[in-house]
């Protein structure tokens, strides 16, 4: 008689209450990497994998199955497009985090924004966090018989298409996002080991890093990120309170920068401070 032995995925695959996506090709493709990436012996996995897929849509699910469908049916839609599914699994991952601080007592709620945002959280004194999720991934070329050629990555620019500045620029012209009077974040993940880290960002919101070299010494004079123009100089962002990045599914080791020329009209933040003064009134009831 043989003995069938299950691993936490088959155990997660049981439990995963939407059964026909385990048969898309962005659920198997990550499923065969999970295996391979075991076959290959690697020490470490990667945040954003397949078990994590599985595991953060089953706890959204038990949080609330209105929005745990509601991203099973964009998942649905989106098959067939590699680039989408990211889009869709960076989402799910920030949308996760929070419903963790919900059991917690963090935070009183997490729920999708629909057409509004990505993401809205609901802090304990009422007022609201709207959280829109990129998944910047450069458009890297396949390799070829000799291995991969050179290519040139632009995200870390700030004129250029591909760059993190215009991506975020081009989600407030053209659609219309982080635009209402309200505390906007622009939550991005770096979604490739090509633009991991701080630098990419940081040079792209800013006007580049610099070195200054004296004409006479030829010595550094100085160096850093140029904040004389950033991407928050532009009246467009006067609404985007802040950009949140991470790296490649670690949203818990989130880094934030924080625009210095935000400020709510007056009527927004006079009802915040309202429902912050009622909280305050408020009693608490101890655990």
């Amino acid at each position: 008689m043989a003995i069938v032995v299950s691993d936490v995925v088959t155990d997660l695959e049981q439990a995963f209450p939407f059964q026909d996506l385990l048969k898309l090709d962005y659920f198997q493709k990550y499923r065969r990497a999970h295996y391979r990436f075991r076959e290959e012996r690697f020490v470490v996995e990667p945040r954003r994998n397949y078990r994590s897929l599985l595991q953060y849509l089953t706890e959204i699910h038990e949080y609330s199955s209105d929005d745990a469908k509601g991203f099973a049916k964009k998942l649905r839609d989106e098959d067939s497009e590699w680039r989408s599914g990211e889009a869709i699994f960076a989402e799910i991952i920030v949308y996760r985090y929070y419903v963790r601080l919900v059991s917690e007592g963090i935070v009183r709620s997490a729920r999708l924004g629909r057409k509004d945002c990505d993401v809205i959280v609901e802090r304990l004194d009422g007022s609201r966090e709207y959280l829109e999720v990129l998944s910047i991934r450069p458009n890297l070329p396949e390799p070829g018989p000799e291995g991969f050629a050179s290519y040139k990555i632009s995200t870390h620019t700030q004129d250029a298409k591909s760059s993190i500045r215009q991506k975020l620029l081009h989600k407030i012209r053209e659609q219309k996002q982080m635009s209402k009077p309200r505390e906007n974040y622009a939550v991005i993940e770096l979604n490739d080991v090509s633009i991991v880290g701080d630098f990419h960002v940081l040079s792209s919101l800013s006007d580049g890093y610099k070195i200054h070299i004296g004409r006479k010494t030829r010595r550094k004079i100085d160096e850093g990120f140029d904040w004389n123009s950033s991407i928050f100089h532009g009246d467009c962002a006067r609404y985007v309170k802040g950009v949140i990045w991470f790296d490649l599914g670690d949203y818990e080791s989130r880094r934030i920068l924080y625009n210095p020329f935000f400020k709510l009209p007056w009527r927004v933040r006079l009802m915040n401070l309202c429902r912050r003064m009622l909280f305050a009134l408020k009693p608490q009831v101890n655990a």
